[in-house]
């Protein structure tokens, strides 16, 4: 009698989790190419959105099981601005039938349970665990983030449940497939399509021929990509920071309209190189985390540095515990061409190695996730960049000295006769 309903509850959890699956998007994989908005290669994201009209009293509601990963959370966004409204992190999370959260408890997941829900503001509960949107929201989606996960990118257990919680049912309901993210908002075609057709027919004007001639020749690469034009003009204004001939500096830049998770703190370094050079960065290490008995003393649940293109793909990221700290408590990394005397020189002075695949054009980007109350030297200490001040008033050195990322570029000449890591400004 033992087997068939063994066979019977093994057939109903693997119809959970392919319903699961179902209603989530693909995953959004960092370490893959063709992922947007400059993502970690050590996360993974998974989509869920609905659109909805103004007033609809609807929810949802998402079951799942604490994965064995580094860290995960949820994000509430609005679809139309990519914009995150809240945010719950595994620590916060209280888990079902008074278990304890093994992320509060610093000890690894052992199958202990957590629900969720999601409803429009003003919507009474006496649900735990809660994200609330604006009731007037249209297009909503929510994020589920791993980030270095164990056992498969689902760190070890089913992707959780979504269930619709409707007010005039009794029972939550058999919730749809998640919807695309927009192509393209209104939002975003007046802040960043409607300026740069603008430019485009002032280019057009000073010199048709230059413009048909660079229409032409991308037409016969590549299709135009709405979502990678988009991209590309919300970071496009980042390099006119960038200071030629000068000490490289990162700076706290907006990251409205790409998606960003409320527990990064990040900071960006734009840099245009020429050809065959090289580029040295130090920045001090903080105190990291690598497992759940870490996190209560780690100054950042994780760290790391990615590096994008300008169409914010990225090409590479080293996560904390892939790099070298020095003695003196820095990290320094040569970031050039993929040769053997950059890699050598290196080696030489016992610095990580990054090979550059960006392009001439390169986002350097620096993550401290969950940072401290009582570290003051987090990124999120950095006031965020406003063009009511200078540049050189918000390089995020002046706030948080040596912890703030800076570089020199080097030609190579210059690299291989150097005998010591560059000194800066």
């Amino acid at each position: 009698m033992k087997l068939p309903s063994l066979f019977a509850s093994t057939l109903l959890l693997f119809e959970s989790v392919q319903a699961s699956e179902h209603l989530w998007q693909d995953p959004y994989v960092g370490s893959e190419p063709g992922v947007l908005y400059l993502p970690d290669s050590n996360a993974v994201y998974w989509r869920y959105g609905w659109s909805r009209e103004a007033g609809d009293q609807k929810g949802i509601r998402i079951t799942g099981q604490f994965p064995s990963t580094r860290y995960f959370s949820y994000n509430i966004y609005n679809d139309q601005t990519k914009t995150s409204l809240g945010a719950i992190t595994d620590f916060e999370l209280v888990a079902d039938d008074e278990a304890t959260n093994p992320f509060k408890a610093g000890v690894k997941p052992e199958g202990q349970s957590y629900t969720l829900t999601v409803l429009p503001k003003g919507t009474p509960t006496k649900d735990k665990n809660v994200l609330y949107f604006p009731d007037d929201l249209t297009e909503v989606s929510i994020f589920l983030r791993h980030y270095v996960p164990e056992e498969g990118i689902e760190g070890g257990v089913a992707l959780p449940s979504i269930s619709v919680l409707d007010p005039s049912q009794t029972e939550p309901i058999e919730a749809a497939p998640s919807n695309e993210i927009p192509a393209l908002s209104k939002a975003e075609a007046q802040k960043y399509l409607i300026p740069l057709f603008k430019k485009w027919a002032l280019s057009f004007e000073e010199n048709p021929e230059a413009v048909l001639a660079q229409l032409h020749k991308r037409d016969r690469t590549q299709p135009l990509n709405l979502k990678e034009i988009i991209a590309k003009q919300v970071v496009s204004k980042a390099f006119t920071h960038f200071r030629p001939g000068k000490t490289v500096e990162s700076f706290n830049f907006q990251t409205s309209g790409t998606y960003p998770n409320r527990d990064n703190a990040y900071l960006t370094m734009p840099v245009v190189r020429n050809e065959g050079e090289v580029l040295a960065v130090r920045f001090l290490a903080p105190k990291g985390a690598s497992q759940p008995s870490d996190f209560g003393a780690a100054e950042v649940r994780y760290f790391s540095l990615c590096q994008g293109d300008e169409e914010t793909y990225t090409h590479g990221t080293v996560m904390d515990t892939k790099m070298e700290v020095s003695e003196d408590g820095y990290i320094y990394f040569l970031i050039g061409d993929n040769e053997e005397a950059v890699m050598s020189k290196a080696k030489e002075w016992g610095v990580n190695f990054m090979p550059w695949e960006a392009g001439d054009r390169a986002l350097f980007v620096f993550r401290h996730m969950l940072p401290s109350k009582t570290f003051e030297n987090g990124f999120n200490r950095v006031p965020v960049f406003t063009y009511d001040l200078s540049t050189e008033e918000q390089f995020a050195s002046k706030t948080i000295g040596n912890f703030a990322p800076r570089g020199k570029l080097l030609s190579k000449d210059e690299l291989l006769k150097a005998e010591q890591f560059p000194a800066f400004e």
